[in-house]
């Protein structure tokens, strides 16, 4: 237990060592059977979150989401990341054994319950979490904006959930996920204006988020 312990530290360590001080993270794959790409940038607390077409850019540090439209439109919503949003269900996830490669990951294959009843299936990569969380929390964001809370706990599980023991490269039901991960990197030099704030936007409330996000879903 302890070869593995150091072993892994010094894994992470070489991963540290190699990664380029301005690299950020790009992730992509489909959530809710939608492209997703995700560029996280630790140092500045940004994330862009691309969602079939919707651009996102979640400014973590400052609490703002900026959610691009169509004509260049921008709006700009004020939203934290909550870990205890709405006071959700008691979900737990548990490792039931090594899962298959995903994106040249190895997983491992959790399961998450809700008073005994299986809800969903996550392959996870444990060793991702510190690099992730950023990301996590970005999506998380997103969900809290644009899914309200619904009456079945387990037709719609938290993301914050899945990525609870680390990055989910898959999410849902093993034969009909809701989220997977095609490639992840944490070495992408993203380019000055891809991360940058916009500087023309018009403030919005959380209310008029989920008529934009529908006003976007019947556009694309």
């Amino acid at each position: 237990m302890v070869t593995r312990v150091i072993w892994l530290a010094a894994a992470v360590f070489s991963i540290m060592s190699a990664w380029p001080a301005a690299a950020a993270m790009l992730a992509e794959g489909e959530m809710d059977g939608q492209a997703l790409r995700l560029v996280v940038d630790r140092d500045t607390g940004r994330a862009l979150v691309t969602v079939g077409g919707q651009r996102n850019l979640v400014d973590l540090q400052a609490g703002h989401v900026y959610l691009s439209e169509g004509a260049g439109t921008v709006h700009r919503v004020h939203a934290r990341y909550r870990p205890g949003y709405g006071e959700g269900p008691d979900y737990e996830i548990a490792p039931w054994g090594p899962g298959p490669m995903i994106a040249g990951h190895a997983s491992v294959y959790h399961a998450v319950t809700l008073d005994g009843q299986i809800c969903a299936e996550v392959l996870i990569s444990g060793w991702m979490k510190p690099f992730i969380e950023p990301a996590a929390q970005a999506l998380s964001i997103l969900e809290q904006l644009h899914h309200p809370r619904v009456d079945e706990p387990c037709a719609r599980i938290p993301f914050a959930t899945y990525a609870a023991a680390g990055w989910p490269l898959m999410a849902g039901k093993v034969d009909h996920p809701i989220f997977t991960t095609s490639s992840i990197r944490f070495d992408y030099q993203p380019s000055p204006e891809e991360l940058a704030l916009p500087t023309r936007f018009e403030d919005v409330g959380p209310e008029a988020v989920a008529r934009l996000a529908a006003m976007g879903a019947r556009n694309r």
